[in-house]
């Protein structure tokens, strides 16, 4: 299957989910022809960017796009968000992929950011991987030196549309965040955060304090916002996706 690349989420194929048809219906409609048994051997599929065997990975939203560039070069780009964005230094290898990337933002999180930080991107899993944020708390900031800088003019604020930001599956999800990138999300009117790098995450409420730090991937999916755990909140409806950086 070349092409955009797939996510299984074998959770959903669990024993757990065997009676639960409905489920499968409104989550993957494409799969609504199938038998209940063969739904279950195959998986829960949905589409995404990439290639199902190997092939090159692709942007999913105009985030996303930033990652490519002129070969040697660097670009200011700027981050949509529902809560104004921001900008970002992208270095391209000679491949024109990013290979580093300063945030100009503290993504309102002093204690775990500042203003500047960085992230070294790797490529190792075909897919771009952000470091841990790289901080400078003694303001001595190195620069982005060797290539030459373009600029692109910031996107409007309201050309933010967070359905073009939701995730069509767990599968997708988790693999967002193993890919040590950061997401914002408003549930039930409250804007939450959650980063996380080497298998340990952190979750705060916007503006204001932490309130998880230290979580393995699946303590984060079993977080519960309001009595309802993540994995079961973050495809949802309800769910604004109001900051996704990749």
């Amino acid at each position: 299957m070349r092409g955009d690349i797939i996510y299984v989420d074998y959770e959903l194929s669990s024993w757990k989910y065997l009676n639960n048809k409905s489920y499968y219906k409104q989550t993957n409609p494409i799969l609504t022809y199938n038998r209940k048994c063969d739904i279950i051997k195959m998986g829960y599929v949905c589409k995404g960017g990439g290639s199902a065997y190997g092939g090159d990975w692709r942007p999913k939203d105009e985030n996303s796009k930033r990652f490519f560039g002129e070969p040697n070069t660097i670009k200011i780009n700027y981050v949509k968000g529902n809560k104004g964005g921001y900008k970002v230094m992208d270095k391209y290898n000679s491949e024109g992929k990013a290979i580093k990337e300063r945030h100009l933002t503290d993504h309102n999180k002093s204690n775990k950011h500042t203003d500047p930080h960085d992230h070294e991107i790797s490529w190792d899993n075909n897919r771009p991987d952000f470091s841990s944020p790289i901080n400078y708390p003694n303001g001595s900031i190195p620069e982005f030196k060797k290539y030459d800088i373009g600029v692109l003019p910031p996107t409007p604020e309201n050309d933010y549309n967070p359905d073009d930001y939701k995730f069509e599956t767990l599968g997708e999800f988790k693999l967002y965040l193993l890919q040590g990138c950061n997401v914002g999300f408003e549930w039930h009117g409250v804007e939450y955060g959650i980063e996380g790098h080497n298998n340990s995450f952190d979750i705060w409420i916007y503006d204001k304090e932490d309130i998880a730090e230290g979580l393995t991937l699946e303590q984060t999916l079993d977080f519960e916002f309001d009595g309802v755990k993540l994995r079961d909140l973050i495809t949802s409806d309800e769910v604004i996706i109001i900051e996704r950086i990749a």
